[in-house]
């Protein structure tokens, strides 16, 4: 046999051992372990992170199942968001250098999610900033619409698309974000808790935003619902407060319909004071906690 023989016969029992240990060690991870592990790292502060159940999935990376994040403390939310799936695969290159960059994509109330995930520390402190695609959500199954809807203060109906970004702190907190979305359609239905003089469904074709977001204001930069006899256009600022009925409001808004909604637009312009603009819309702002909102010009 030829030293050349011998050489190829070694190199491949080698190499044969090497993919039996790594198929050991990925297939033998305590992976139960890892679940605790990163529920414990990623509550904080005001974040509850519950994962149901965590496996290996291929190309190499993790399969996670009912991905629950909710708030803790009083006046925030038992559930925020609610995963079936998400599965992850990180960048490897990058788990040999300070920063860690992991993709991910999901399934979330019946639609998809994908993006990416980028750890560093600034400052000495740990950031995360994460970018994703959304498409195809049911606004329905949304916990906190759920609770409006249960409450009977306003129904939402359609499904959601877009594009978010976000910058978070070391304590889970929203540094910065930014989110355009698309909801299409769209159907609101206010209901007897919701203290507005409309009792009929809302439908709009389209409904378009941006919002910038920020850890003291939202900045609603626009707000669009385009339907067959209805226009509503919303921007303006929103201090989000504990509880919500204390989140500070400064947002303009202009209304129009020609037939299908003008005895609710007429009660408007009587609560609001305001006359109608000479091409027929209502414009008007609304100022003050969500709780007291006044009607100003």
């Amino acid at each position: 046999m030829s030293i050349q023989r011998i050489i190829l016969q070694v190199l491949g029992y080698l190499l044969f051992g090497l993919v039996v240990y790594a198929v050991c060690v990925y297939v033998m991870f305590p992976y139960d372990l890892l679940r605790q592990r990163l529920v414990d790292r990623f509550s904080q502060g005001t974040v509850q992170v519950d994962i149901a159940r965590l496996q290996p999935t291929f190309p190499p990376g993790l399969a996670l199942q009912q991905v629950r994040i909710m708030g803790k403390g009083p006046h925030l939310p038992e559930e925020v968001v609610q995963l079936q799936t998400l599965r992850a695969w990180p960048r490897w290159l990058s788990m040999l250098s300070e920063t860690k960059d992991v993709r991910f994509e999901g399934a979330l109330y019946d639609g998809n999610i994908a993006g990416e995930f980028h750890y560093a520390k600034v400052n000495g402190e740990p950031s995360w900033q994460s970018a994703a695609q959304f498409e195809g959500l049911d606004v329905a199954r949304y916990p906190l619409l759920q609770q409006l809807q249960s409450s009977d203060k306003l129904a939402v109906q359609g499904r959601l698309s877009g594009e978010a970004t976000a910058t978070l702190n070391a304590r889970g907190q929203l540094e910065q974000g930014e989110i355009a979305f698309q909801l299409k359609p769209a159907v609101f239905v206010p209901g007897e808790a919701a203290r507005i003089p409309l009792r009929k469904e809302i439908p709009c074709q389209t409904l378009k935003g941006e919002v910038i977001m920020t850890l003291r204001q939202w900045e609603i930069d626009d707000l669009v619902c385009q339907g067959e006899d209805i226009f509503v256009d919303l921007r303006g600022t929103v201090q989000p407060r504990r509880p919500v009925e204390n989140s500070v409001l400064n947002i303009r808004m202009e209304l129009r319909s020609d037939q299908a909604f003008k005895p609710e637009l007429d009660l408007i312009r009587t609560l609001v004071r305001q006359r109608p603009s000479p091409d027929g819309a209502l414009k008007f702002g609304l100022r003050g906690p969500l709780s007291r909102l006044r009607a100003v010009r």
